[in-house]
């Protein structure tokens, strides 16, 4: 309660209060600790008891709304970071940002243009020379297209799940953990 009640007035009378000398056991009536334990501003109104109980749901609710975005955000964090990181392909790592899908649909292109002889080489992130076919590299760029349309399905469905979420769960909720994703 001490912690729900000091914020809720920092939050929402953020220039009336200058000091909060005691913690709030809930032994006393709450009006009688904020006369005694809350120091207003001069010139300020400081509120009653009525209404910083009346904001006191109010400010759980914000609470909640803010650590539900800034879950969501983090779930878009992490699908952006698992998509740069890419997916093993043909037992290789390969990076499907958009730079990344970008190359392979050129590489693709070219291979549709000049026939099945050709071919290109490149290095992976991780200094593995690549020399891939016409018909590998539609492979590789239609699972790198499939991985990320996967990642971003499974970020849309953990978003939703946390929609519903409570504050407890979202408290224990890790974005990065690997059951969130494919």
């Amino acid at each position: 309660m001490q912690h729900k009640l000091i914020e809720t007035i920092k939050r929402y009378w953020p220039n009336a209060w200058l000091h909060i000398l005691a913690d709030y056991d809930g032994a006393v009536p709450l009006q009688s600790w904020l006369d005694a334990n809350v120091v207003w501003r001069h010139g300020s109104t400081p509120p009653t008891a009525v209404e910083i109980e009346a904001r006191l749901a109010e400010y759980e609710v914000a609470v909640l709304t803010e650590s539900r975005k800034a879950a969501i955000d983090a779930v878009k964090i992490e699908a952006e970071a698992r998509i740069t990181k890419g997916a093993v392909i043909g037992g290789n790592r390969i990076k499907c940002d958009a730079a990344s899908i970008g190359r392979l649909h050129g590489m693709v292109t070219a291979g549709g243009r000049k026939g099945a002889g050709y071919s290109r080489t490149f290095m992976t992130d991780a200094g593995v020379r690549l020399t891939l076919g016409k018909a590998q590299v539609e492979t590789i760029f239609d699972v790198a297209e499939a991985f990320v349309a996967t990642v971003l399905d499974r970020s849309a469905a953990v978003q939703e799940q946390i929609a519903a979420m409570t504050a407890a769960e979202l408290a224990a909720f890790n974005p990065a953990n690997d059951a969130n994703w494919p």
